[in-house]
């Protein structure tokens, strides 16, 4: 019953994620979608070492994390704004809320199926696993700022 409700909540945030990009025009032709590849290329063109690699996603990943933060924080307090500021029960701090739980379980299941499936195991898979956990949160943040009309 819980993964059933998961699996719900996970549909639900693809919906409203999917909606949320339908309102704005596409990216031009030239912008290409982030993969975790990116992460993992800006840090080898940064350190240059094998064992380095691991550091500089950290660092990326505590950046991309600490943008993260804010943005729930203000999607949050804006969400609670609206719900005093209407008379109709929109629930928009619970849903936001609901999203947030989701997303997080969808960013987690879906890094540690492409650390799965890129190296099998190998010594690349902890970097890939942050690799994709960087892009993924930056996905969220530009969508969250985009939201609330704070995209850079």
């Amino acid at each position: 019953m819980k993964q059933g409700a998961e699996l719900i909540s996970i549909g639900l945030l693809s919906v409203w994620l999917l909606a949320g990009c339908s309102q704005h025009q596409a990216p031009p032709a030239h912008t290409q979608q982030p993969t975790n590849d990116d992460a993992i290329n800006k840090c080898w063109q940064q350190v240059g070492a094998r064992s380095q690699l691991a550091s500089c996603l950290q660092q990326a990943l505590s950046q991309a994390g600490a943008k993260a933060d804010q943005a729930e924080k203000a999607a949050t307090a804006d969400s609670q704004q609206l719900d005093m500021m209407t008379s109709a029960n929109i629930d928009a701090k619970r849903n936001f809320s609901a999203a947030k739980r989701s997303f997080h379980q969808f960013r987690e299941r879906f890094c540690r199926w492409q650390e799965s499936m890129s190296v099998g195991g190998g010594s690349g898979a902890g970097d890939t696993y942050r690799g994709c956990y960087v892009e993924t949160t930056r996905w969220w943040t530009h969508l969250l700022n985009r939201q609330l009309d704070k995209d850079q």
